[in-house]
């Protein structure tokens, strides 16, 4: 570890790359479609480990009540390659690690690879998110669910 590194100016430097994702920190609510069936989600968003990490996690649950999808998501600034990255935890013990890009029209997406889903979060009007994941040659997306905060 560079003991000589300035942890001032780097903690500065983690805020501000991690702004454009400041729309998410909250408590949501949801309602969407999840591979043609309805589901309810909460979404919670919150900086942590002094504002240098971004938490997000998600819960879908089915029509019944029973837990359908969860996931954690870590967002955190990556000075190496300068650039956002999420590491994604998928119930049953799934991680995933990905660069994340922003959307021309506001909000963020991320990959899984060319054979795996896209992911995207937006914010289409105030106090709202929209969550679209597509699955690989599909043009439309398999999961739509559309938060609101609470």
């Amino acid at each position: 570890m560079d003991h000589d590194i300035d942890w001032e100016a780097r903690e500065r430097l983690m805020k501000r790359r991690l702004l454009p994702l400041a729309y998410l920190v909250g408590d949501w609510v949801g309602v969407g479609v999840s591979h043609g069936a309805p589901v309810q989600g909460r979404l919670q968003v919150r900086q942590v480990l002094g504002g240098t990490f971004v938490e997000a996690r998600e819960v879908l649950r089915d029509a019944s009540g029973a837990v359908d999808h969860e996931d954690l998501c870590v967002y955190r600034y990556d000075t190496t390659e300068k650039a956002l990255r999420v590491t994604q935890y998928l119930a049953p013990g799934w991680v995933e690690n990905h660069v994340v890009e922003s959307l021309p029209s506001g909000g963020i997406r991320w990959r899984t690879g060319p054979l795996g889903p896209r992911v995207e979060l937006s914010a289409p009007e105030p106090d709202t998110i929209l969550v679209r994941v597509w699955l690989p040659a599909e043009e439309e997306p398999a999961h739509v669910v559309r938060y609101v905060r609470q």
